[in-house]
């Protein structure tokens, strides 16, 4: 009779995100809705609804993108928005060198935009390839008005194995993370991830961001 003795679990290829809550964020929330607010035009007539672009049945203002603003349109007058840029830049850094990515580069905000997203609205599956780091803060969320998924990469290995019927639940393919103003959350930018309709009557504001990177590594330059 063979005796058998336990082995070591290990998991391999881990996938970290980062979260963090803004302190006292509620003596700017108000403020700082307001002010992103005053970007969106009252009819939604900037309503992305087509299949080309994730977002059903809201609007998007941008706010940042050093793609294509001049130097002066890079300036964001909000001093309560500059603080929560500097505040996500510092948090970006921070899981930049989590992810173990090369410390030769410099992280710093690409493009940043504000989302509101209507009854019934919600953000289709999607990614952010070839960004490095992606993420979303939470300008006016809760639960009940629509959290984030983040979707399993491996989802079509683990579709196809043979699983106990208890297993197929959304957490194996999805990861759930609470939508709660002042929260931000980063993670690598090829994940996909999505939002749940929002079912009631009030609106879910959030700002999507994207990492770039500058410096050299191995002789080519990235900007």
């Amino acid at each position: 009779m063979i005796e058998f003795q336990g082995g070591e679990f290990k998991d391999i290829f881990p996938i970290k995100i980062y979260e963090a809550q803004y302190p006292n964020f509620e003596n700017i929330k108000q403020q700082l809705i307001d002010n992103i607010t005053s970007n969106f035009n009252s009819e939604f007539v900037n309503e992305y609804s087509g299949h080309d672009h994730p977002l059903r049945s809201g609007a998007v203002t941008k706010i940042y993108d050093k793609f294509t603003y001049s130097e002066e349109g890079k300036t964001i007058d909000d001093p309560n928005l500059k603080l929560v840029f500097d505040w996500i830049t510092e948090h970006g850094k921070e899981y930049w060198k989590i992810l173990n990515l090369s410390q030769q580069l410099n992280p710093y905000i690409l493009q940043l935009w504000a989302t509101a997203v209507k009854q019934g609205g919600f953000i289709a599956s999607h990614n952010h390839n070839p960004i490095p780091v992606a993420g979303v803060f939470y300008l006016k969320a809760e639960p009940r008005l629509g959290n984030l998924f983040l979707e399993n990469p491996l989802d079509l290995v683990l579709g196809k194995s043979p699983n106990h019927s208890d297993q197929h639940t959304p957490t194996r393919f999805n990861y759930e993370v609470k939508a709660i103003s002042g929260k931000l959350v980063l993670f690598p930018g090829w994940m996909k991830h999505f939002t749940r309709p929002n079912p009631t009557d009030d609106l879910r504001m959030s700002m999507a961001v994207n990492f770039g990177c500058q410096g050299q590594v191995w002789f080519t330059e990235f900007s």
